[in-house]
């Protein structure tokens, strides 16, 4: 299992260049878009929902009909609009089955992409490594779903993807550059009728960046249908595919030589190419995102009264609303029972509500959803613990299985590191969510000075927004790979893009006060087991009434 990131563009069939886009004559112009940065299983992603609503942003003002646009992103309103395997394939499948002969289709997915055994697919938000068959999209399905409609212009993107989603003891560099050969070489075999533009020859990584806020290539395919591809090119007003690839080329090479010593990375242009063709009118195309750092959003500082909504799943999991806001992460430098892990101290931006447990999961819990019960303490409201990160992601995705998440639309998965630590913090500054006061600790948390190792969970006083056990009790592990902190301000940061540690965060039942503070960091390696070990699980609302 691998994964690799390419990005396939196939706006090379919109109209011969010379000609103009005329109604009847151009026909209707359809879009299936999807973008996953969140997944169930899988290590999480970045810019993919960015991606993708960009480039629905740029197709409206290119002229596609935006009720003709169909976006599938992590966060949609609609249960149908979130980027599931069962919506993903039904949604590619409806689009291409009512377009007419003289219309154009465009499939496009940024996310996960794995190479298992000689076959690519792409990875929904619900992907298993262990069940490609049953819960991935196999590239060969969206080439004959392409092959077998009836519009005559077919369009094909991908971006698949930007990181290896595999877990680290699997990680081999040869097998892994053997890997994306293997997805380089299948996205080539583009069925006749179907022009592609790839972010990257087979073998190479394609990057993305922070600054840009996008996969770099996809920065520069924006930037050059704004207007810049034909102004490097003939400058008679239109960009054209061999426009948009020659700038496209030129500029994603030199960044990433500049940018990522070491690494190569050419776009390539697949397909039969009879002719250059016309991708947008300077003057109608949104301008591409600037090269300064996107200013983030305006969210105000979360209180307390924001936060209390809660939901009962359906296996008696309690979660309650984090609304979105801002905080301080980690520990100032004036702290002395700081880790250097917890500098520098940074703002960070929760811009998405969530949902997360009010307490960490229980046994009756954990064993009503996976048949076993490996915790060394036993008890029904005893936290689950002797968890390793890989069990508490496999409880993930089989609670998001179950008919009743699954009619929700509720993705479950852990919160990242950032999240957690807002949650926990709940709109305090101070070493715990009380206060700085060590005396108050004991009323909070089971920990080493109070603690009997055998507690139940949500015995003790919750912070300000409900949730209890944030301090001691068990550690919980969080999705995101252990690292550095950023030094400066970020929006929705989810770790480390690879380690050989995952992120476990507010202490346990035997340790001292100082770990359990807010701002402690944890890690241990992704299969590691201790018995102050557990988790609470999260998901992002799925339509406006959830939030």
């Amino acid at each position: 299992m691998f994964a690799a990131r390419h990005f396939l563009i196939g706006l090379a069939v919109l109209v011969p260049a010379g000609e103009q886009i005329s109604g009847a004559e151009a026909g209707q112009r359809w879009a299936v878009l999807v973008g996953v940065n969140r997944y169930a299983q899988l290590g999480h992603l970045t810019y993919c929902v960015a991606d993708a609503t960009k480039l629905r942003d740029q197709l409206v003002a290119s002229g596609f009909p935006a009720d003709n646009v169909f976006l599938l992103v992590d966060g949609a309103e609609e249960v149908a609009d979130l980027p599931m395997r069962e919506n993903v394939q039904r949604r590619i499948e409806s689009v291409l089955k009512v377009a007419r002969p003289d219309d154009l289709v465009l499939v496009a997915f940024s996310g996960h992409g794995v190479h298992l055994d000689g076959k690519s697919f792409f990875c929904p938000t619900d992907a298993n490594l262990d069940s490609p068959e049953t819960t991935m999209v196999p590239l060969d399905f969206i080439y004959r779903q392409l092959d077998g409609s009836r519009a005559r212009q077919k369009l094909l993107l991908v971006d698949a993807c930007r990181n290896d989603p595999r877990p680290p003891g699997s990680r081999d560099a040869t097998a892994h550059t053997k890997s994306l050969e293997g997805l380089g070489e299948q996205l080539k075999a583009i069925p006749a009728g179907i022009t592609a533009l790839s972010s990257s020859a087979a073998g190479q990584i394609s990057w993305e960046d922070t600054k840009l806020g996008h996969g770099v290539f996809m920065y520069y395919v924006m930037d050059g249908l704004s207007g810049k591809a034909d102004e490097a090119g003939n400058r008679d007003g239109v960009v054209s595919l061999l426009e948009l690839y020659n700038y496209g080329y030129l500029q994603t090479t030199r960044w990433v030589l500049r940018n990522r010593p070491g690494y190569v990375q050419t776009p390539e242009l697949h397909g039969r190419i009879t002719g250059d063709m016309v991708l947008a009118h300077r003057g109608v195309i949104v301008e591409p995102p600037s090269m300064k750092p996107p200013a983030p959003p305006s969210v105000p500082l979360s209180t307390p009264a924001q936060a209390g909504r809660t939901v009962d799943n359906s296996i008696g999991i309690k979660l309650t609303l984090i609304p979105a806001g801002e905080f301080q992460m980690g520990s100032p430098g004036s702290d002395s029972d700081a880790l250097d892990s917890e500098k520098p101290q940074h703002t960070v931006r929760i811009t998405k509500p969530l949902y997360l447990g009010v307490t960490e999961v229980t046994q009756e819990q954990y064993e009503r959803v996976m048949g076993t019960n490996p915790a060394n303490f036993k008890g029904a409201q005893l936290p689950a613990e002797n968890m390793s990160w890989e069990d508490a992601v496999e409880f993930c995705r089989k609670l998001s299985s179950l008919p009743a998440e699954r009619s929700a639309g509720r993705v479950y998965r852990l919160p990242t590191e950032a999240e957690w630590e807002y949650a926990c913090r709940a709109g305090s500054k101070t070493k715990w969510s009380f206060g700085d006061s060590e005396s108050s600790l004991g009323d909070y948390a089971w920990y080493g000075s109070n603690s009997g190792s055998r507690q139940a969970v949500g015995q003790k006083k919750p912070n300000a927004w409900g949730l209890y056990d944030m301090h001691g009790n068990v550690w919980e592990w969080c999705s995101d790979w252990h690292g550095n902190y950023a030094s400066t301000t970020v929006s929705d940061p989810t770790g480390a893009t690879a380690g050989s540690d995952r992120v476990s965060r507010g202490g346990g039942w035997y340790g001292g006060a100082r770990d359990c503070r807010s701002a402690i960091r944890g890690g241990s390696a992704p299969g590691y087991r201790l018995v102050n070990l557990g988790f609470r699980v999260a998901f992002s609302p799925v339509d406006a009434s959830d939030r």
